[in-house]
């Protein structure tokens, strides 16, 4: 228990690694396990109604340490000066392996109620493509802001077949209406510019979303795939906006600070710009609705409670672990079923009364 007094996170998700004859199985399903002591935390401790922020973005992009700038900046209670953020680095093969949450519920600083949960997801390319695609499918199902971080500001080729992919598999598994409100976020961007001019945020996602080759790399066939995948992903995202942030200050950069070093420095004056930057952000993540119970989006008062929100995802999991293209409506009709169930024995209850 020593770590959990030092480390503000914990690992919700662990990719179980593969034998050498179930890596040579073309039918193998990637396994991955849920930590149950991570969803006793958010079952026991988060209160409703929850917003879920979930950080993505390629290997290496900065994800981890956004996801630990919004930790400090959302953290009003002091902090231990011995309390680490999310781990973060250079390592070609990843720091963030699995998905990590942060452990202790984050306050909107204009509601009296609810509760926010970050998780760093690990990075576009750092472990085998099967795992990574079953991870970001978690992750789009639970998340109720999807950020997608970028460095540099573009989606790139492997980026957008990744994406692509794990759409269509919304597309097999016929239900898209899990989809997130997702924000493109590109790190070291000032402001939003086009051949140098500034533009608004529809012109720089129509921009971003298409191809840009100036070497010629593909041919007329590449390209038109290209852009094929580009205009589905913009058709199957419920949502997209982009909400830049301005250039990290030198002092942030380094990967063996406290939380607590993070935030003082966010308060410095030479941090002033980032911070502005960093505080929008977050306050469009938080114009968002909160996380929904799975398939009641049509439902205003359905919004998912923590201890459902804890057990729709060991379900979920335990349904990855068991189809490439799982099918979730079964799981999200028991999860409605029992809210419903739950709302007509408490109406009873208090009829009684």
């Amino acid at each position: 228990m020593s770590n959990q007094q030092i480390y503000g996170f914990i690992q919700l998700i662990t990719c179980i690694p593969p034998t050498d004859q179930q890596s040579s199985d073309p039918a193998y399903i990637p396994q991955l396990k849920i930590n149950p002591t991570a969803t006793a935390t958010l079952a026991e401790e988060f209160e409703s109604p929850i917003s879920i922020f979930v950080y993505m973005g390629n290997l290496g992009a900065g994800k981890s340490k956004l996801a630990s700038l919004t930790v400090a900046s959302l953290q009003k209670n002091d902090i231990d000066n011995s309390l680490l953020p999310f781990k973060s680095g250079d390592d070609p093969r990843g720091v963030t392996n699995g998905v990590w949450m942060w452990s202790e519920p984050l306050k909107d600083p204009n509601r009296k109620r609810g509760s926010i949960l970050v998780l760093d997801c690990e990075g576009m390319g750092g472990n085998d493509v099967t795992v990574n695609n079953n991870l970001y499918l978690f992750c789009m199902i639970v998340s109720s802001v999807l950020t997608l971080v970028l460095r540099p500001a573009r989606i790139d080729r492997d980026q957008c077949n990744r994406l692509h992919d794990e759409l269509q598999r919304f597309v097999n598994m016929r239900s898209p209406c899990v989809l997130p409100h997702t924000y493109l976020v590109p790190l070291e961007l000032p402001a939003l510019k086009c051949n140098d001019q500034e533009v608004n945020s529809d012109e720089w996602i129509n921009r971003i979303f298409t191809i840009n080759d100036p070497n010629n790399t593909l041919n007329t066939a590449q390209r038109d795939e290209l852009q094929r995948k580009y205009h589905f992903i913009r058709t199957m995202m419920p949502s997209i906006d982009v909400v830049n942030l301005n250039y990290l200050p030198n002092e942030l950069k380094s990967n063996n600070m406290t939380l607590r070093n993070m935030k003082n420095i966010l308060r410095e004056q030479s941090s002033k710009d980032y911070n502005d930057s960093l505080l929008n952000m977050l306050e469009k993540f938080l114009e968002t609705q909160q996380k929904r119970l799975p398939g009641s989006n049509v439902i205003p008062a359905l919004l998912i409670r923590p201890a459902e929100l804890a057990l729709f995802m060991t379900d979920l999991i335990h349904v990855i672990n068991q189809a490439r293209d799982p099918n979730p409506d079964e799981l999200i009709g028991r999860c409605l079923l029992k809210r419903f169930s739950d709302e007509i024995i408490k109406t009873e209850a208090e009829f009684q009364e």
